[in-house]
């Protein structure tokens, strides 16, 4: 669809002002929305080859080292991630490179029209995640990308993502309980509404730890649609080393595509060494395909990848760490990692959750590396307010001290940069690990020019 004439033309703030008007409170989950819109701007997903990304964790960061990979082998690569952390334009990039504010405004200006012909024809209007979407996906097509890695937003089934096709490969990571309201209370159901990314023919990749009741829903479902399923074998990768710095990690697949053997992974923690063998699994799929993934690319590129507030050590000495875990299972990892990397550290957390979040599970998990918290409100109508965050903290573990903060720019005053042997951990909300890393790379920095 091209731009209405008569349209006048926004600039990037009111672009981020139409999007964040479409933020519709009682909206069910559904394609029909995305599925009028997309029609009315020329169907732009048709002329993409998809890598499509569901699960409960590690989303993000297999949609990460996948860009990564596929624009290090030359391919011009779109990523669609979801939700942004600090800054909007997180959530589409080519060759990781975020969009620019004057082409956001520029797709916005003719996403307008179109979204206001859809409410003159007397539908629902799409909403905020449908226009993203569709944005992601009029810009990978229009700059005509080699591969489009988009990240499911909730579930699969019905997520506004779920327009594709065909794509090359439907990929699964970890499935936990989350968003039970909206998937289901088993984790059956949930892997359920996630299958709904499978599509006829396809190849599906699922997570090498994925088993029981999950794995049987998705191959069930696999099988209906008459689908490949390929999942890694842990016994197909080791962990040589692991610091804070990064990891070492040895890959021996019998019959390997790839020609890889040893290569180095900047991303931390245990999880990420069965995230990554999900993603080589995905590597298996597409080189067998026909597509060129030399090994050397693929060093470089997990060498590099860089996924913000994902277990990202921000400062050392003292060590900053930030790692947005906001369900059960990320709190686990969490803890797991803090373990691993700064053992027999307690750490000085700042936390903030969400009411629709396992936060009673996870403070009695992240209890034992703690030895004081602070609690911040993230912002979301959601949230749990800080003071009374503090509150279940102190009354589920009197021997914490648990202090609320009115507002994230009291972090400043709070991390103390000439103590070498302090770590300072932010975890929970994705809503509070953003904004604190905000307030963090300015302190980081100011303390660099004094």
């Amino acid at each position: 669809m091209e731009k209405d004439e008569d349209c006048e033309h926004m600039d990037y703030t009111e672009a981020r002002a139409y999007i964040r008007s479409k933020r519709i409170s009682g909206q069910k989950l559904g394609t029909e929305n995305i599925t009028r819109l997309l029609d009315k701007l020329g169907n732009p997903q048709r002329n993409l080859k998809v890598l499509h990304i569901t699960g409960t964790n590690g989303k993000g960061s297999t949609s990460t080292m996948l860009s990564y990979i596929l624009a290090e082998a030359g391919y011009k690569t779109g990523l669609h991630l979801s939700p942004s952390l600090e800054k909007f334009e997180e959530r589409i990039q080519i060759n990781n490179e975020l969009i620019s504010e004057e082409t956001l405004a520029q797709l916005a200006t003719i996403i307008k029209p179109a979204v206001d012909a859809i409410i003159d024809e007397g539908f629902q209007s799409p909403k905020e995640f449908d226009i993203i979407v569709a944005t992601a996906l009029m810009y990978f097509a229009q700059e005509n990308v080699d591969f489009a890695v988009v990240e499911v937003g909730m579930g699969g089934r019905l997520d506004a993502t779920n327009v594709f096709d065909k794509p090359e490969v439907a990929i699964f990571t970890t499935i936990g309980l989350d968003h039970i309201r909206a998937l289901g209370d088993t984790v059956e159901k949930i892997a359920f509404e996630k299958s709904g990314i499978i599509k006829p023919g396809g190849d599906v990749v699922i997570y090498p730890l994925l088993s029981g009741g999950a794995r049987e829903v998705i191959r069930e479902q696999a099988s209906l649609k008459e689908a490949k399923v390929h999942q890694g074998n842990i016994a197909d990768i080791s962990l040589l080393s692991s610091s804070p710095a990064g990891q070492v990690i040895s890959y021996s697949k019998k019959g390997s595509m790839l020609g890889l053997d040893e290569f180095e992974l900047a991303l931390l923690g245990q999880h990420q060494v069965f995230n990554v063998l999900n993603v080589l699994e995905v590597c298996e799929v597409l080189a067998s395909k026909g597509y060129n993934l030399p090994s050397s690319s693929i060093k470089a590129a997990l060498r590099k990848a860089r996924y913000t507030g994902r277990f990202e050590v921000m400062h050392s000495n003292p060590y900053i760490v930030l790692d947005g875990s906001h369900n059960i299972e990320g709190i686990s990892s969490f803890v797991d990692n803090i373990n691993r990397y700064f053992a027999g550290k307690k750490a000085i957390l700042f936390f903030g959750m969400l009411s629709d979040k396992q936060f009673g599970e996870s403070i009695d998990k992240f209890s034992t590396v703690v030895e004081k918290v602070y609690t911040l409100t993230p912002d979301d109508r959601r949230a749990i307010p800080a003071a009374e965050m503090a509150n279940l903290i102190s009354t589920a573990h009197p021997d914490i001290v648990a202090t609320p903060l009115e507002s994230f720019s009291q972090i400043g005053d709070l991390i103390d940069l000439n103590d070498k042997e302090a770590l300072y951990a932010f975890c929970g909300s994705l809503h509070v690990v953003g904004p604190a890393r905000t307030e963090l790379v300015q302190i980081i920095g100011e303390n660099k020019t004094q």
